[in-house]
């Protein structure tokens, strides 16, 4: 055991003392979150989000559909939503296709009495064709409130026995809340390049396990590395236990230095910011391992760093705000950015923590295979 902390401490007094690692590993990541923080902040700065034309048929004609109505049409839902009336589903679904509107809402037969009475599920459809976009968000966000509200409605005409009529929901209170998810909490430019960066640089951080093994364990000094008084795993768990051990402390530099320092909003969860630094620092470590037991030497290991990491990053939206569609699940990047801006807007905790547990899955894999690639180039 002792010998792993003493090859661990020595991997990291070796790169510490290295002033071009601490230039790139640090000064650098900085340089740049400043640099595309101001250059591209006027593209993150909030602009009109403009009218959403929704479709809208009601097949119900009950009491509940007449309140959702009288909700839909309020004043305040008005001013961002252009409501169209549909004459059938079939008509709402072409017009989707074609782009006439954004959203279709659908209100099926039975819908009022279903939502009064326990047995019975009671739905308010929405279509639309870019299910993950904004607009469809806020239409979602518009038909949640009302149900959110027509459910606490029914359970107490339920408990007390009343009707509808005597209960009424009143759905103009949570518009409100509707606009303020509508328009949300948006990351100034130095806060998203904050994050990425972050992300980019902690990948950058393969090479801290990359090169110590493959060098050492894996290429031109092994056999001088047989030579000494340390046992195979020692020296294997050395290297990665001071990898991390670097990652994390690069990390907290950085965390530090831009939230003290620059404002960037990382959260009101440290706590989770250090579970992710935790969880990034561990896949570096990992998939450095791996490009050690597949490349041939430490040069090709470099190339495929200096490669892969910024393919990652680009594909991910670190450089610039896109969307490649599922092209960017094959991205570490995107997962660990994802999962950081989630928790820190308010984003879908369930995404959150698939996203991790991906991670955590991936590094475990990446491990086996390193394992026994690993055993079979060092036989």
């Amino acid at each position: 055991m002792a010998n792993i902390f003493t090859i661990a401490w020595n991997t990291i007094k070796r790169n510490a003392k290295e002033k071009r690692v601490i230039i790139m590993m640090i000064v650098f990541p900085i340089v740049l979150i400043l640099i595309l923080g101001n250059a591209l902040n006027a593209s993150f700065e909030p602009s009109s989000m403009g009218t959403i034309t929704v479709g809208y048929l009601n097949e119900d004609k009950g009491e509940v559909s007449g309140f959702f109505e009288d909700f839909l049409y309020s004043d305040e839902i008005k001013d961002i939503v252009d409501i169209q009336e549909i004459s059938s589903v079939a008509a709402g679904k072409d017009q989707l296709d074609e782009n006439k509107i954004d959203s279709f809402i659908y209100i099926g037969d039975g819908y009022s009495n279903a939502i009064a009475k326990r047995d019975q599920k009671a739905e308010i459809e929405v279509m639309s064709t870019d299910v993950a976009g904004y607009k469809a968000t806020v239409v979602n966000s518009i038909v949640d409130s009302f149900i959110n509200g027509a459910n606490v409605t029914s359970a107490l005409n339920q408990l007390t026995n009343e009707s509808m009529s005597t209960s009424r929901y009143e759905g103009e209170e949570v518009v409100k809340d509707v606009l303020i998810t509508a328009s949300g909490e948006k990351p100034r430019a130095i806060d998203y390049y904050a994050i990425t960066m972050f992300v980019m640089i902690l990948m950058y951080g393969i090479a801290y396990v990359a090169e110590g093994l493959g060098e050492e364990v894996f290429g031109s000094m092994k056999d001088r590395f047989r030579s000494l008084p340390v046992k195979g795993y020692e020296m294997f768990l050395g290297k990665i236990l001071g990898s991390i051990v670097l990652l994390l402390l690069q990390g907290l530099i950085i965390f530090g230095i831009t939230k003290y320092a620059f404002n960037v909003d990382w959260g009101n969860s440290i706590g989770f910011v250090l579970l992710m630094l935790l969880v990034i620092s561990f896949f570096a470590t990992a998939f450095g391992v791996m490009l050690c037991t597949i490349a041939r030497d430490v040069n090709q290991i470099r190339g495929l760093i200096n490669t892969l990491v910024p393919l990652f990053t680009f594909i991910s939206g670190g450089y610039l705000v896109i969307d490649l569609g599922l092209i960017k699940y094959i991205s570490p990047n995107y997962l660990m950015q994802t999962a950081l801006f989630n928790n820190i807007y308010g984003g879908d905790s369930h995404t959150t923590l698939t996203y991790i547990l991906v991670l955590v899955g991936l590094i475990i894999v990446i491990g086996l295979f390193s394992i026994f690639q690993g055993r079979r180039k060092l036989s």
